[in-house]
């Protein structure tokens, strides 16, 4: 059964229903595309983010994942990445996490000039 399903056709107020819904308990379960529901959405109550398969998008896996873990996360979270052994699915992957990688390298390295620009 499918609690909440959140994807690009789903209605404003439905949406805000189902996130309404969800952080209050009365849903455990929300299907979401991450390109429609990554972005604005505060979903504290959840503690497991699930990819059922691999995206090359690194914007859409940070964000997506960053929608159970923000400001009012009491909870550990984790994500899951699921992926069939030896098919592309695992390179897909490799290449996402590097990507990721690679992001994070380049804005700590961001990070770092600031903070030697402002105390100069």
């Amino acid at each position: 059964m499918i609690d909440g399903d959140l994807t690009g056709s789903t209605r404003t107020t439905k949406v805000q229903k189902i996130v309404d819904d969800f952080q209050n308990g009365k849903l455990r379960v929300i299907f979401a595309h991450p390109k429609s529901a990554g972005h604005g959405l505060t979903l504290t109550r959840g503690t497991t983010t699930i990819w059922a398969s691999p995206t090359y998008n690194a914007e859409w896996f940070q964000q997506f994942n960053a929608r159970i873990y923000r400001k009012g996360q009491t909870r550990k979270t984790e994500t899951l990445c699921i992926a069939a052994l030896g098919t592309k699915e695992e390179d897909v992957y490799a290449q996402l996490f590097n990507k990721v990688s690679n992001m994070n390298e380049l804005l700590g390295l961001f990070a770092g000039m600031t903070r030697v620009q402002e105390a100069a």
